[in-house]
């Protein structure tokens, strides 16, 4: 329940705010730049090594693109962010990763 509920909270946080702020304040760079500024902030709040800095921002990216691919809507990317999170905590509770 609690990595069903840090999804949401970061789809609404990164998605929810962080994309259309970016598109309000910079019009001009548009969705591509709300898509790299998406990436590049779960990039950085995501500790460990470059590696999984890299995975984070592809997320990010990808978060973004669906978010504006959807109408603005936050359903699909809680969706899929929801379905990683709650993968990999099953991946790892049966020792396969």
């Amino acid at each position: 329940m609690i990595v069903a509920a840090q999804a949401v909270a970061i789809e609404m946080a990164m998605r929810g705010w962080l994309v259309p702020r970016v598109l309000e304040i910079a019009p001009r760079v548009g969705a591509i730049g709300a898509v790299i500024a998406s990436g590049a902030a779960e990039a950085a709040i995501t500790p460990g090594h470059l590696a999984t800095r890299a995975g984070a921002f592809v997320l990010g990216v990808g978060g973004a693109l669906l978010f504006l691919g959807a109408g603005r809507r936050l359903a699909a990317p809680i969706a899929c962010r929801v379905t990683f999170e709650l993968g990999a905590v099953l991946l790892a509770a049966l020792r396969l990763v």
